[in-house]
């Protein structure tokens, strides 16, 4: 879901699909799998928070605000290192690790 800070380059990555900002957003926290967050500034990370609340297991960008918001129950990955996001990925396709995240972020 395209953030409201302005202009962003997010491509067409054949596997990912791209949404609009909207109201009802438990629509897209229900049908995710994973949220994905490379921020480059974030204040507190809303969304984030959201998608735990929805049991959506969380990767975000290694910044000190979204590690102050979702403490251990997310992964992280520095914005650039794409190796790092696809990792954290992988982690999560292991369906234990999945439901230990989705936990962990529920409890947060």
């Amino acid at each position: 879901v395209l953030g409201g800070y302005g202009w962003q380059d997010v491509g067409q990555p054949p596997n990912v699909v791209i949404k609009l900002p909207r109201i009802d957003v438990g629509a897209y926290y229900g049908a995710a799998r994973v949220l994905l967050m490379p921020s480059r500034n974030e204040s507190f990370g809303m969304s984030a928070i959201e998608a735990q609340s929805a049991g959506v297991p969380v990767i975000a960008s290694d910044l000190d605000t979204l590690r102050y918001s979702l403490g251990d129950s997310a992964l992280f990955a520095d914005q650039d290192d794409v190796a790092a996001w696809e990792s954290a990925l992988l982690t999560l396709d292991d369906p234990e690790q999945h439901a230990a995240r989705a936990e962990r972020g529920l409890a947060n």
